[in-house]
C-alpha cells in the first residue's frame, strides 16, 4: 500500500541508519533488494541515487517494509 505524503520532506536513510534500523547487515540488505525477500510478502525498498557514488533509502518505505 503507497500512502501520499503531502508537504513532508523525505527522510533519508544511508546504509549504516539502515542497517542499525533493522538490524541486518549490509550484504543481507542487498540479497533482499537482489532477490527479494522470502520471509516477507513485499520485497525491501529499492535504493535510489544520492550521487554519484551514495546511496539512499526513503524511511517511510523502509518502514512499511
Amino acid at each position: 500500500m503507497n500512502t501520499v505524503r503531502i508537504n513532508q520532506p523525505v527522510q533519508i536513510l544511508r546504509l549504516g541508519q539502515l542497517c542499525a534500523q533493522i538490524g541486518l547487515s549490509r550484504s543481507s540488505i542487498y540479497n533482499k533488494i537482489k532477490r527479494g525477500s522470502p520471509y516477507f510478502d513485499e520485497t525491501f525498498p529499492n535504493p535510489f541515487k544520492l550521487g554519484a557514488s551514495a546511496i539512499g533509502w526513503d524511511a517511510g518505505q523502509v518502514e512499511a517494509w
